[in-house]
């Protein structure tokens, strides 16, 4: 299967009418999948990565498991004309404050943000929620970031990568 998207790319250039949410020149229907460990949102800049008779997985250009691989990468592109939401990673370091997460669903609520989900790591000075939220583009994360970051008790606020193969 990897020899028929390596023969895809270079025998079909054509610009194609596509509506996927990710764009791979000259082909229209491949299998496409976000990386989990960096999970790309629409606006960050993108790589592909072709799998082993599993299609084309997208990672974040920064992402640490492809960061020095040279071999079977292709370049990948946003298409702008699809609307669709995608998972990102966000940790927030808080004071120990009772309600955060009440204020925290509320910001989501306002932005039209969806929390998919919500990991609590207590510690004796501050609590830590890993969150995944549901953003349609960096804009919008970013914009969210900002907010909950000027909120009360806020240490920190981060969008990060996991680490996983």
């Amino acid at each position: 299967k990897e020899e028929i998207v390596i023969d895809k790319l270079t025998t079909n250039n054509k610009n194609i009418n596509n509506k996927n949410d990710i764009i791979v020149d000259g082909i229209d229907e491949i299998k496409i999948t976000f990386a989990s460990c960096c999970r790309p949102i629409k606006g960050d800049e993108i790589i592909g990565y072709i799998t082993k008779g599993n299609g084309i997985t997208v990672h974040r250009s920064n992402c640490h498991n492809i960061m020095d691989i040279e071999e079977r990468i292709i370049p990948v592109s946003w298409n702008y004309n699809v609307q669709n939401r995608y998972p990102a990673n966000i940790i927030i370091k808080v004071e120990k404050k009772d309600n955060f997460l009440l204020e925290l669903i509320s910001k989501t609520s306002s932005y039209n943000i969806n929390i998919q989900a919500i990991n609590t790591i207590n510690n004796i000075d501050y609590n830590v929620y890993d969150l995944i939220v549901m953003v349609e583009d960096t804009d919008k994360l970013n914009k969210f970031i900002t907010v909950v970051n000027q909120m009360k008790n806020v240490i920190e606020v981060e969008r990060i990568i996991k680490w996983e193969w």
